[in-house]
C-alpha cells in the first residue's frame, strides 16, 4: 500500500496553531497550517525543491529552532 509510505509530522497548540507535514521518500510532500505560524513559505520553498529533509526529523516543527534560516 502505498499510503504506507508516508509520515506526518504534527505540531499543535490549542487556540494558536496547528501544523501538519506530510513526508515522503524524506521530502514534503503537503502541509496544512491553521493560525500564525510563519512557515507558509518555508515549506512551500520545501515541497517546489523538493529537499531531502529525513535528517531533520521532528526539528522541522521544532518551534525553538528557525527553521527557515536552515533552508534560506
Amino acid at each position: 500500500n502505498d499510503m504506507k509510505k508516508y509520515e506526518n509530522l504534527i505540531r499543535m497548540t490549542p487556540g494558536v496553531e496547528y501544523i501538519r507535514v506530510t513526508l515522503k521518500d524524506g521530502r514534503v510532500h503537503g502541509c496544512v497550517f491553521i493560525g500564525d505560524t510563519e512557515l507558509e513559505e518555508t515549506f512551500e520553498n520545501l515541497i517546489l525543491n523538493q529537499i531531502d529533509v529525513s535528517s531533520y526529523g521532528e526539528t522541522l516543527l521544532d518551534p525553538n529552532i528557525d527553521i527557515a534560516d536552515y533552508f534560506d
